[in-house]
């Protein structure tokens, strides 16, 4: 007899692809080619009869995940398997076409093509990890889907687990290698041996940016002068260039990351449009807002060496600066987001700890709607507050994108209290949860200097999420802070994002930076701050708290303040509730000891945020702090 069975696809490597990125646009393709595979698959599964369960509705202008699970009626065993092969074969075809897409926008030319084109089409084939299974329903009834589902996503697991690995097979010409200045571990053989991709460092660079030494011939192609979006000596591989020169329908172009760090400059759109007017046509590159990058090397790399051929180029552009940034506020830095839900696997799979009960197919499809809600009205907020940041990705339980400093608290805030608001109350509300029950979510924040590799940022944001949710650490519904300076110096703080029913642990870092800002608190505590508690600390950093330690808190904050007359006492206990609000109890001896580490690097983050959310520029010098 036939059962109607389960189907779970999944799609990847997910991570490392979005990842793996130079530029910022880098990382936003890797979203979109993943949507698009995820949707090409999404509409074979649908003509052969699939009915999404989660998400539960997979099209173009919802957020798009890189899995889907559905449910089929009665087929065979082989009707099962040519459906599967069919969304896989057409998903792999997909990915191709997209490559050669990128050769076309890459105007590489035939002779090119011909001399990459083995190598080019087997990094393509190699690259996607597709999973599917299907696995049969005994019965209708909830207990009957709660079984199948478990054992589905078990078995997911255990695919996941066994990797394959496929040996490339060349078989070059014998022009391959011939050149003595390559290092190929066989000239005649080399296989994945020799110069590899800027972007994820794995596989061999086969198309490579104007002006590249000319050794590298030998290995691949050099692009042409004009496209500017491979730099000299960067090389791509298949995948780095299907990334770069991405076809997006929707034309759209990617903030980089000098461009968050200086949306609050962007407001003044006049000046900022005279500014860019002075360059002439090329494409716009933000960082020539930094009097730093304007001298004669950083314009002839980046395209913009039709400027200095004209009379006094160079001073005429510096002058056109002046006019419109001298003693302007402007930020060098800028904050990647990444977040995650928490207890993903649990919340779908309805755990009794939390879950009341009833159709758990029923609830999975109002999780999937919620989700999905919340991620169109994120896509929605930076649309309407422009100047705030951007979004890389986002799929309703998860996010990534880049924060504009000046905007960093808000949208932060706003991302917390609408995840709850629109997606945890609601469940709650529509009887899912158990009372006091919150779905929440963990963020990783790096805030880094807009020339810092963007990979780091990325591994960064990804390693304060994992720490936000480490149970030695945030241990979930927490927010983890780094900030990396230029000078290579960091800090790292982790709080609960409440304390009760509000953000106080957010809103309180949020004040004090406030306080730095209007000068309420002066630097001279933080310093002293650090130089006096630092001694007093246990091996796991934390301090005795007898009642002296916060007197001692109130001794520097008052002997740190500036005089502000009759608000002066007012604001100091305010001053004083904010960093009581931030005092992690706990450690060894209990309640009675504060984690002095964690305090620390927050007083410390919050001041390098009143410096670099906004700096002043004078006499021509950014103020670097």
């Amino acid at each position: 007899m036939l059962k109607p069975h389960l189907f779970l696809f999944t799609i990847g490597p997910v991570q490392s692809f979005i990842a793996q990125a130079r530029k910022t646009q880098d990382l936003y393709a890797g979203s979109k080619i993943l949507g698009e595979l995820i949707l090409v698959a999404a509409g074979i599964a649908e003509k052969n009869g699939i009915e999404f369960i989660f998400p539960n509705k997979i099209e173009k202008g919802l957020p798009i995940p890189n899995r889907f699970l559905g449910k089929i009626k009665e087929k065979t065993a082989e009707e099962l398997r040519d459906i599967g092969h069919k969304i896989e074969r057409r998903v792999r075809q997909k990915f191709w076409e997209l490559a050669e897409d990128a050769i076309g926008v890459a105007r590489i030319s035939d002779v090119d093509r011909d001399k990459i084109k083995k190598a080019f089409r087997q990094q393509i084939e190699h690259h996607l990890v597709i999973n599917w299974l299907f696995h049969p329903l005994l019965g209708e009834d909830d207990a009957s889907y709660r079984v199948a589902y478990q054992e589905i996503e078990a078995l997911m697991g255990s695919i996941k687990n066994v990797r394959i690995f496929e040996q490339y097979d060349y078989n070059l010409d014998e022009n391959w290698g011939n050149n003595q200045e390559l290092v190929f571990s066989d000239k005649n053989y080399p296989g994945e041996a020799g110069r590899k991709c800027s972007l994820d460092g794995e596989r061999n660079a086969l198309v490579f940016g104007y002006g590249t030494e000319g050794r590298y011939s030998a290995q691949g192609v050099i692009l042409k002068e004009s496209l500017v979006q491979v730099e000299a000596n960067e090389g791509l591989s298949a995948v780095g260039l299907l990334k770069r020169f991405f076809k997006d329908n929707n034309n759209v172009k990617f903030p980089s990351t000098a461009e968050i760090a200086i949306f609050n400059t962007i407001k003044d759109k006049k000046k900022y449009e005279i500014y860019k007017a002075c360059l002439g046509e090329r494409e716009w590159d933000a960082q020539l807002c930094f009097k730093e990058n304007l001298t004669e090397k950083y314009l002839r790399k980046n395209g913009y060496g039709d400027v200095l051929k004209r009379a006094n180029g160079l001073e005429t552009l510096l002058n056109c600066w002046k006019t419109v940034f001298e003693g302007k506020q402007i930020s060098s830095y800028y904050a990647l987001v990444a977040f995650d839900g928490d207890k993903m696997g649990e919340i779908l799979s309805g755990d009794p700890k939390f879950f009341k009960g009833g159709d758990l197919q029923e609830y999975q499809g109002k999780v999937s709607q919620l989700l999905s809600s919340f991620a169109r009205e994120v896509e929605k907020y930076f649309k309407v507050e422009k100047y705030a940041g951007a979004v890389a990705y986002t799929g309703g339980d998860d996010f990534l994108g880049f924060v504009n400093l000046e905007s960093l608290f808000e949208v932060m805030g706003w991302l917390r209290r609408e995840f709850h608001n629109q997606v945890s109350d609601k469940l709650t509300k529509a009887g899912y949860f158990v009372d006091g029950y919150d779905f929440t979510f963990s963020a990783g924040i790096a805030v880094a200097h807009y020339k810092m590799p963007l990979s780091m940022v990325l591994d960064k944001a990804r390693a304060m999420e994992k720490f936000a949710k480490s149970p030695k650490a945030g241990d979930r519904d927490s927010f983890a802070i780094s900030v990396i300076k230029k000078s290579g110096e960091s800090h790292e703080t982790c709080y609960k994002w409440k304390r009760g029913q509000d953000l106080v642990h957010w809103q309180a870092i949020d004040r004090l930076v406030g306080y730095f800002e209007d000068g309420y608190c002066s630097e001279t505590f933080a310093r002293s701050f650090t130089r006096e508690f630092y001694t007093l600390q246990d091996d796991d950093g934390y301090i005795k708290d007898n009642g002296m330690v916060r007197m001692e808190l109130a001794r520097l904050v008052k002997r740190a303040m500036t005089d502000k007359g009759n608000k002066t006492k007012g604001k100091m206990e305010e001053i004083l509730q904010t960093l009581d609000n931030l005092i992690m109890v706990g450690g060894n001896g209990g309640k009675g000891n504060f984690e002095f580490q964690n305090l620390s690097e927050a007083i410390s983050i919050a001041l390098f945020l009143k410096r670099n959310r906004k700096k002043q520029i004078k006499n021509g010098n950014q103020i670097n702090q």
